[in-house]
């Protein structure tokens, strides 16, 4: 579980399948605390995610993703 300025309780989701991993922000409020690359999400649809993204929730949660 994540906690920190910005990260919501229901924050994001990570949905893996055979094929890609993507990110979908869960709430309005999750969508202004989400960076990937540098660059803040602007709808509430899912990014595919590619090795190496790094993901920032809220102000100062950082990772990288592998796959």
């Amino acid at each position: 579980m994540l906690g920190g300025i910005g990260v919501q309780s229901q924050h994001a989701q990570f949905d893996t399948n055979d094929k890609q991993t993507t990110l979908k922000p869960l709430s309005e409020e999750a969508l202004k605390f989400i960076y990937v690359n540098g660059e803040k999400l602007k709808s509430m649809k899912a990014v595919v995610l590619k090795p190496n993204d790094r993901i920032i929730f809220g102000t100062g949660s950082c990772f990288l993703f592998r796959n």
